[in-house]
């Protein structure tokens, strides 16, 4: 087995007033046991003092007792240890706290309760609440330890134990246990608190659920939704700067989710905040059968498995993967040659195409003086055709004045 353990300090509180513990040990008869421990010291009452006292007294007069001795009832052993541990508080003036414990012994799992936080179990048949919920109308607690008695109530601390066990073997047993203090309750509805938790039976790793239920516990959902008025989910939304009723109610609380996230608008925050009261809030979540764990090892086992079929098949595919290494590197191989001589083909289309433009300009040139020498041709035809339209004598005399000899 395994605990993940969580812990969010509240608002209303200096210094936080929870305490946990989670102790996975080996009993006197060398078998795997499991102490789990939240208690929610009593503000007004030296609530921290309480809470840690009453752990540490557990420690010693569970765990180290199964430690050392043979103990023939876990039951009378805890319920001892805490009957015992209250008393402790009370003659020394160490306080009040609320108390849930789990002891989870080779063959049974031992639940003990008192006040208003609670304890889950999930199983093949669902989650269930383990333990009642026991505060009065102004969200004080009505049971817990380090009082002999409490007011309208004169039963003993021993009579005061919320207390069931059940048989680890059992098909219905449950395969994890959430143990959460009342912060967790105020902040989050019971079936969020319920689908949240049934995720980690759907493969998710126990700490991404207690990531999710803490970060409901930093921006509420269904809670403000559940606690407000009509009137008072308007004025939020005014907060929020949106005034606009037309759009479905899951937009709008989504509005206010996110400006309640940004912590910028403190009217909005101090009404959100009275509404749902931001205690201290911690969680132990524990896997019974280190499912997590177990999940990783049979994946890892599965690497390690040959099936001689499944051999042929991987060597016919290597080998096939092997011929397509081989067929690629002939291709890339092909691909470089003609790479290649397409170089060359490129190198000789540029000299022609050099070779073509210096003949262009010779033949450019030529055409240049064919121009000149057919001007040249037509200016001599000229003369010559004018020379043929003169006399005889004047040709002869070459144009001479007559009269001149």
């Amino acid at each position: 087995m395994r605990a993940y353990v969580k812990e969010i300090p509240g608002r209303i509180h200096e210094k936080i007033e929870d305490t946990t513990y989670e102790s996975v040990f080996l009993n006197s008869s060398g078998e795997e046991t499991g102490l789990f421990i939240i208690a929610d010291g009593m503000s007004g009452f030296a609530g921290t003092t309480a809470s840690h006292s009453i752990a540490c007294y557990l420690r010693e007069n569970v765990e180290m007792v199964l430690r050392k001795e043979s103990i023939s009832s876990y039951e009378n052993l805890l319920k001892d240890a805490i009957t015992n541990g209250s008393n402790f508080l009370e003659q020394n003036d160490k306080g009040r706290s609320t108390l849930d414990v789990v002891l989870v012994s080779p063959r049974n799992i031992y639940y003990a309760h008192l006040g208003d936080s609670c304890i889950y179990s999930l199983s093949s048949k669902g989650v269930e609440v383990c333990t009642p919920l026991e505060k009065d109308k102004w969200g004080v607690p009505v049971n817990f330890v380090g009082k002999t008695t409490v007011e309208g109530d004169t039963r003993s601390v021993r009579e005061r134990i919320y207390f069931k066990s059940e048989e680890r073997n059992f098909p219905t047993a449950p395969d994890y246990i959430l143990l959460a203090t009342d912060g967790l309750l105020s902040r989050l509805t019971t079936e969020e608190i319920t689908q949240t938790f049934s995720m980690v039976s759907k493969d998710h790793n126990p700490k991404e659920v207690l990531d999710l239920l803490c970060e409901l516990v930093y921006n509420p959902q269904e809670k403000i939704r559940d606690s407000c008025t009509p009137r008072e989910f308007a004025t939020l939304l005014s907060l929020c700067g949106k005034e606009d009723t037309n759009v479905d109610e899951g937009s709008l609380l989504k509005e206010i989710r996110i400006c309640y996230a940004r912590q910028k608008n403190e009217e909005l925050v101090t009404i959100i905040d009275g509404k749902l009261r931001w205690d201290d809030t911690s969680l132990v979540l524990i896997d019974l059968k280190n499912a997590v764990e177990k999940k990783i090892s049979n994946a890892n086992n599965l690497r390690t498995i040959r099936i001689p079929a499944l051999e042929k098949e991987k060597e016919a595919y290597e080998k096939k993967l092997e011929d397509k290494d081989t067929e690629f590197s002939l291709l890339q191989d092909k691909q470089k040659e003609i790479a290649e001589k397409l170089s060359v083909f490129v190198e000789e289309k540029k000299q022609f195409d050099d070779k073509m433009a210096l003949r262009d300009e010779i033949i450019l040139q030529k055409e240049k003086q064919i121009e000149i020498l057919e001007e040249e041709k037509k200016k001599r035809d000229e003369e010559i055709k004018a020379s043929e339209s003169r006399s005889f004598l004047d040709r002869l005399f070459n144009n001479k004045p007559r009269g001149i000899l």
